[in-house]
């Protein structure tokens, strides 16, 4: 996954323009005390013209006092405007990290502790005494408050800028996790957890609400690091009571839910998983982007699952995999399907030699979701859905032909039960997809799974088939003609292949029987 460039700040350049105020006024100050000097008769040294009396000492005291004065209030009001407006454009609980910076603290409490020191001083001074070195400190006090000032501005600017919060919440979620696994006892880190990924969802809410993309992305990335680099590395090593949760911690969730969620330990993965979710209800039909970072994200979670060996989490990948297809369905937003089903075909396909049950499971639900997005006035869909089953039986081959040859039964299930009945866009694109599985095996001498799928395409009305083939004839440029997540064309097939299409003709033009039957390998069921 593409990393979202981070926006960096350079300390030296954040405190230059105040160092570069204070080093010009003491140079101007310097400056016109000697030319001062040099034209006085009474006062021959710089050191004797900046000596004040009580009175002078007493005026400078008053204006470094309202001068600090203002300045805390100018402080004030840009650290108040940057907590409202970041709060307003992601979440109220944003208020938080301002809160917990170390820095705001020590700002503020450095202004009001020089204007304490300086009003304790202005009353030290007397008609007869100037407590020169209280005076001096008091106007060096001042002299860094303002030299901060510009700089404490800029640095509030900066870190209300929504790429700065989210590395600061991801650091957080880091160390949390740290502290968990170094000592399982304390409840507070799971705190700050469940607090950090509500946080840096709002963010990615907020985001897309108001059309800023790229932070979405950003903050999506920061969810798949908190989950796939520290959670579950580490997440073996946590005590059984830390996976237990309650409605405090899935403010909504059913009953059912949480005791789902706490009988298989995925907490953290659910919550993310249904961030990700509202994510897809919020997204308009134009930010494919977005759906393809939160696709990306959740096959990653998958290879998780597979790396870790933990069955529980590639269950629940795979049914937000098949519910991110109705929410889809829902929105009637056919192209969030696309990016959906090629990162779970890639799931699928690092599972092949692991997990190869895996396959099986998601070839179904391909299929199942397809056909309904068919039923949903969406026929293109179900193509691209077995194109995908297609490329995994010419992968699973390789690894397991008993598999295989019951990916191209569903496959030919598939294409005879729409025969009569399905759209002719949709049928068109299973019948590409099948073909192209005919011809592979064709080519790699695959009998069984030939004569299998020459009779789902033999079922097909003959002048349908002819024209499906004879555009594939024709097609010899791979990229489709217009802009699309697959782009290559799906009359296209290798040129290889192509020379085999005259032959797939005779024997659709010969009669085709059954294959003879014989005993598969059972392959565990699915569940939709």
């Amino acid at each position: 996954m593409t990393r979202p460039r981070p926006t960096r700040y350079n300390a030296i350049a954040l405190w230059l323009p105040g160092l570069a105020l204070a080093a010009v006024a003491l140079v101007g100050v310097v400056g016109v005390a000697l030319i001062d000097a040099a034209r006085s008769e009474k006062y021959h040294s710089l050191l004797e013209l900046l000596t004040p009396d009580a009175t002078a000492a007493s005026w400078t005291m008053a204006l470094v006092g309202t001068s600090e004065g203002v300045a805390i209030a100018i402080v004030i009001v840009v650290v108040v405007l940057g907590v409202q407006l970041t709060a307003d454009r992601y979440s109220p609980r944003i208020i938080d990290i301002f809160v917990r910076d170390p820095l705001n603290g020590l700002v503020l409490a450095f202004f009001l502790g020089s204007i304490v020191f300086t009003i304790w001083v202005g009353a030290e001074i007397k008609t007869d005494y100037v407590p020169m070195t209280g005076v001096v400190v008091a106007i060096l006090l001042a002299v860094f408050d303002f030299t901060i000032l510009l700089p404490y501005v800029r640095y509030m600017f900066s870190i209300m800028r929504a790429e700065t919060i989210i590395r600061s919440i991801r650091r957080r979620a880091s160390g949390a996790f740290r502290q968990a696994a170094a000592d399982g006892r304390k409840v507070a880190p799971r705190h700050v957890i469940r607090d950090c990924l509500a946080q840096i969802t709002d963010i990615a809410l907020g985001s897309i609400q108001e059309g800023d993309t790229e932070v979405c992305l950003g903050a999506i990335h920061a969810l798949r690091e908190i989950v796939v680099d520290d959670y579950a590395p580490i997440k073996s090593k946590l005590p059984a009571w830390w996976f237990v949760v309650g409605h405090e911690d899935m403010p909504g969730g059913s009953d059912q839910i949480i005791a789902q969620v706490d009988r298989t330990r995925t907490w953290v993965e659910h919550t993310v998983l249904a961030y990700f979710l509202d994510l897809v209800g919020e997204t308009p039909a134009f930010r494919k982007e977005v759906i393809h970072a939160i696709a990306r994200t959740t096959r990653e979670l998958g290879e998780a699952g597979i790396k870790y060996g933990d069955r529980d989490l590639e269950d629940l990948v795979v049914r937000f995999f098949n519910t991110y297809f109705r929410a889809a369905m829902n929105q009637r937003a056919p192209t969030f399907a696309y990016s959906t089903m090629n990162e779970y075909r890639n799931l699928a396909s690092k599972a092949l030699e692991s997990r190869p049950d895996l396959v099986s499971r998601v070839s179904e639900h391909l299929i199942a979701y397809g056909r309904s997005f068919d039923a949903a006035g969406f026929p293109l869909v179900i193509g691209t859905a077995a194109e995908d089953v297609a490329e995994l039986t010419i992968q699973t081959a390789r690894h397991d032909p008993d598999r295989a040859l019951l990916l191209c039964q569903l496959l030919d299930r598939t294409l005879t039960s729409m025969a009569k009945t399905a759209q002719p866009m949709a049928l068109n694109g299973v019948l590409k997809a099948v073909v192209k599985l005919t011809l592979w095996a064709m080519s790699e001498h695959q009998q069984e799974i030939t004569n299998r799928l020459l009779v789902g395409i033999a079922e097909l009305p003959e002048h349908f088939v002819d024209e499906a083939l004879s555009r594939m004839e024709r097609t010899t440029e791979g990229v489709f003609w217009e802009v699309s997540d697959r782009v290559v064309a799906f009359d296209w097939v290798e040129e290889d292949l192509r020379e085999l299409i005259p032959g797939l003709r005779e024997r659709l033009r010969a009669p085709v029987s059954p294959p003879p039957a014989r005993r598969l390998r059972r392959v565990p069921a699915t569940t939709s």
